[in-house]
């Protein structure tokens, strides 16, 4: 959570790398699979993002987001850090 600051961001150098983003991310049982998806002539933003399945788990990121704002929220992140370090 914390890599949102530009500060913290050292941290997760190398996540553009698309195969480790998205096997970290990715569900794909057999009735997702299909001949496209698997010769990789498309591709499969599902698994580019915050699960959507399994209880809504997003709602509770959309949630903190919307009610923090993305500036309170980093300077809510900062704080914590700054409580960890002392």
């Amino acid at each position: 959570s914390v890599c949102i600051c530009p500060e913290f961001r050292h941290y997760i150098d190398g996540i553009e790398d698309q195969n480790t983003l998205t096997s970290s991310l990715s569900t794909y049982p057999e009735f997702l699979r299909n001949k496209k998806s698997d010769s990789k002539k498309v591709v499969d933003y599902k698994d580019w993002q915050v699960p959507l399945s399994r209880k809504f788990n997003a709602l509770k990121l959309w949630i903190v987001l919307s009610s923090y704002g993305v500036e309170n929220l980093k300077n809510f992140l900062r704080n914590h850090v700054e409580m960890a370090n002392i």
